[in-house]
């Protein structure tokens, strides 16, 4: 019998990795864009809340995020994923509203000048919004610039659709239920701590 070395080995191996993300991940298959309706995994939508202390100053950072109610779709190695809208306060940043993919996946948005995103809030026509990649380079979220705004516009809106530019899977929708928020987020969930 023959033996195999460690090369033969690592060729069976990525032979079988691409022939398993060929048939799980769908490659090659295009419907034009996020992915949405009929998947039991995704969620209902809907605010949660969150607060962490800073164990050196004692300083409090709330969060109240929603997930996308679709996925985007995601080519290999990446994998389909929903994302998270995010409002963010504390002591150092202020207020930020960002959207964070959950899961692997890159989010185009250039270091020097960001990016200009479309935004839908409810029914109205879509709004270009300014945003700008993470400070510490993460691919995976985007800032928008006007926190403010944004966040009145959330306030009135049932539903927000964001669309987002992905690497090499051009531009995709997420869209986000989010009526009944509240912020600042509600003293009860604060303390949960």
């Amino acid at each position: 019998m023959a033996r195999i070395g460690c090369l033969g080995w690592l060729g069976v191996g990525f032979v079988l990795a691409v022939t398993a993300a060929i048939f799980v991940g769908g490659a090659g298959e295009d419907d034009g864009g996020a992915e949405t309706g009929g998947d039991a995994a995704l969620p209902a939508g809907g605010w949660s809340y969150s607060r962490t202390v800073d164990p050196m100053t004692d300083a409090a950072r709330e969060w109240a995020c929603t997930t996308s109610i679709n996925q985007v779709k995601l080519e290999w190695p990446y994998k389909n994923t929903t994302a998270d809208m995010c409002l963010r306060r504390g002591p150092r940043g202020g207020v930020d509203v960002y959207i964070a993919l959950n899961g692997e996946g890159q989010i185009l948005c250039r270091v020097y000048d960001g990016c200009a995103l479309s935004v839908r809030f409810g029914d109205a026509p879509p709004l270009r919004r300014r945003a700008a990649p993470a400070d510490d380079g993460s691919s995976e979220v985007v800032f928008f610039r006007n926190a403010a705004g944004m966040i009145a516009d959330i306030r009135k809106a049932e539903r927000v659709r964001v669309e987002l530019p992905l690497y090499q899977a051009g531009q995709q929708a997420v869209e986000f239920k989010t009526d009944r928020l509240v912020w600042p987020p509600p003293s009860e969930a604060a303390n949960a701590g």
